[in-house]
């Protein structure tokens, strides 16, 4: 914590360092080998530092990581990616107490009093840090409403819950808080669709009932790697006609687990539920991390059995879907990812569920 903001040899001194048993001429090397070992830190400092600068001098507008700096009105606004602003009161160029360039501006300083306050790059991203973390948490609370908060202290807050299901319900809650602090308007949305791959899924449904898939390789091709399908090309041969086989009747999870059993002698049940779910996108998918994450376990590794664990699944996705929960984590999909909002909501918890992996 000394040294996450521009803090050197002082702030560990201040921190107690001596009195933990750092010799003072350990401090130094301390604090070279932190900033080496933090690149990225130190160099977002700077980064602030120069766009700071160049919005108080040339009066022109950046944006670092999402974060705009400009200067208005003589005040120096830093617009978060909440969208909530920073606001610095008449800011101008002067001289730090080393003789060098620094940023100024008016507020109440240590003395209580109110005077001009000299700042810099790191202590701009301290004020930055805390701003994020409290709109995260203003999000959280609003978001974890219904998850009977009895207590909050600084970025902290303390909950009571109990019941089924109380792990996962928490952790798309916290997928939700996430999405929560994300303007649809900014670069951190297109990263999430990015990082959904959101424009391969589209690509997969937009095509699937347009082409005979068992002989169409591009879009084999898109499954496979959406999918991640890693079987050898006789098996896929197999599983891409009885794809083609299934949209001619209304197939279950059932038929298709045993059917693909019959013609490859294995059990499929992820493969089985991601062909199922493209073909009826309100059913779910079955995979490693839907089984972790509802806490399921498989007991009978049997046909039978399998099915008996998708019912389930499709049992928790229903009941989720009607819940408040479920529904603040749809919205909130809509909300961020608004040209995605077709996509059925049995999906998009799909999403949060893939995203906590």
């Amino acid at each position: 914590m000394a040294l996450g903001y521009g803090g050197s040899v002082g702030a560990l001194k201040s921190m107690g360092a001596v009195e933990m048993g750092l010799l003072e001429e350990e401090l130094q090397p301390l604090v070279d080998s932190w900033r080496s070992a933090n690149p990225n830190i130190v160099r977002f400092w700077w980064d602030v530092d120069r766009a700071v600068k160049k919005a108080v001098k040339q009066r022109e507008p950046s944006v670092i990581k999402g974060i705009r700096f400009e200067v208005r009105s003589g005040m120096l606004f830093i617009t978060l990616p909440s969208g909530r602003r920073l606001s610095y009161v008449k800011p101008r160029i002067g001289e730090n107490r080393f003789g060098g360039e620094s940023v100024t501006y008016e507020g109440v300083g240590a003395t209580k009093k109110w005077e001009r306050i000299e700042s810099y790059g790191p202590k701009f991203v301290e004020n930055i840090v805390q701003a994020i973390s409290r709109d995260i948490l203003m999000f959280a609370m609003k978001t974890l409403r219904h998850c009977f908060i009895c207590a909050h202290v600084h970025i902290m807050m303390f909950s009571e819950m109990v019941g089924k299901f109380t792990s996962i319900y928490w952790k798309i809650s916290l997928g939700v808080v996430c999405m929560d602090y994300i303007n649809p308007d900014n670069e951190i949305s297109a990263w999430v669709e990015r990082y959904l791959n959101l424009k391969r899924y589209v690509e997969i449904m937009d095509h699937v009932w347009k082409t005979d898939v068992s002989k169409d390789t591009d879009f084999q091709r898109t499954f496979n790697g959406f999918y991640q399908v890693r079987r050898n090309e006789e098996w896929r041969k197999c599983y891409y006609q009885l794809f083609e086989k299934m949209k001619t009747e209304y197939a279950t999870f059932d038929d298709i687990l045993h059917s693909l059993y019959e013609n490859t002698g294995r059990i499929e049940v992820s493969f089985s539920s991601k062909m199922l779910a493209t073909l009826h996108p309100d059913q779910p998918i079955w995979d490693k991390y839907v089984v972790h994450n509802l806490e399921l376990t498989v007991s009978k590794k049997n046909l039978d059995g399998m099915v008996d664990v998708y019912e389930k699944i499709v049992e928790w996705y229903e009941g989720y879907i009607r819940s408040l929960n479920g529904q603040q984590c749809i919205k909130r999909f809509n909300e961020v990812l608004p040209t995605y909002a077709w996509i059925s909501d049995v999906k998009k918890v799909d999403y949060f569920l893939w995203g906590m992996r």
